[in-house]
């Protein structure tokens, strides 16, 4: 659906705008529920810049967990 979305300047405006959000949520939950003051993960979290990223960064953190 998002690739659908992305072919017209309204949809990709508006994908950009759900993926910063649901980059946004990750980050947060990621920095509360998983960093835990730990400056590693906390410098691993910073160095994620995009969903994709943010979504790596996630599932090594609560896979080791």
């Amino acid at each position: 659906m998002r690739a659908k979305l992305s072919n017209s300047s309204e949809g990709a405006e508006f994908v950009k705008k759900v993926e910063a959000k649901e980059y946004q949520q990750m980050k947060t939950l990621l920095v509360t529920a998983y960093a835990k003051g730990n400056f590693e993960r906390l410098t691993k979290i910073e160095a994620a810049k995009t969903l994709t990223e943010i979504q790596k960064v996630f599932v090594e953190m609560a896979d080791a967990d």
